[in-house]
């Protein structure tokens, strides 16, 4: 039906490949505490889908896992040590909080539509290599007035990371 939404019981571990692909009626997901992966394609071209609430134990967040689905905001746990390509391209994300446990943004995820809002990098990532990975598209473009935080545990900020970001000043 239209709206729908999925709540995943405690028990389950993990989200499979193409678990919930093109479900287009999907709006709203609650990832439980007992889920520790999201798998490649898990919810990629869930157009519809707004609302991913993640569970704090979370680990991984494969491949392309929420490609073009409509969310504006992700917080991730602190518990999340793994986010694989491209898992949160063409979301038009305003919102991106990361936890500290990642230690690094990896290339190809693109938020190239929408204008972020609010991009905070975790205290765990020493190296951004972006919500970029392509010519046209970067960690925005930035919205004015946008808050980007980056902290003191960066060591690098890779080629183009903050391309046609220019809000940024």
């Amino acid at each position: 039906g239209s709206g729908a939404t999925v709540e995943i019981p405690d028990t389950v571990k993990s989200i499979g490949v193409d678990a919930f692909l093109n479900c287009k009626s999907l709006t709203s997901v609650v990832i439980p505490d007992g889920i520790e992966s999201i798998y490649a394609y898990a919810f990629s071209d869930c157009r519809n889908l707004n609302n991913v609430s993640l569970g704090k134990n979370l680990v991984l967040i494969d491949d392309y896992a929420f490609y073009c689905c409509n969310l504006t905001e992700i917080i991730f746990p602190d518990s999340l040590t793994c986010l694989e390509y491209g898992a949160f391209n063409g979301c038009p994300l305003k919102t991106v909080v990361m936890g500290d446990g990642l230690t690094y943004i990896p290339d190809g995820n693109q938020i190239n539509k929408g204008y972020i809002e609010k991009f905070i990098v975790g205290k765990g990532v020493e190296t951004v290599n972006g919500f970029s990975g392509s010519p046209v598209t970067s960690v925005g473009p930035i919205g004015s007035g946008a808050t980007v935080e980056i902290p003191d545990t960066v060591k690098s900020i890779g080629v183009d990371a903050f391309l046609n970001c220019k809000s940024l000043t």
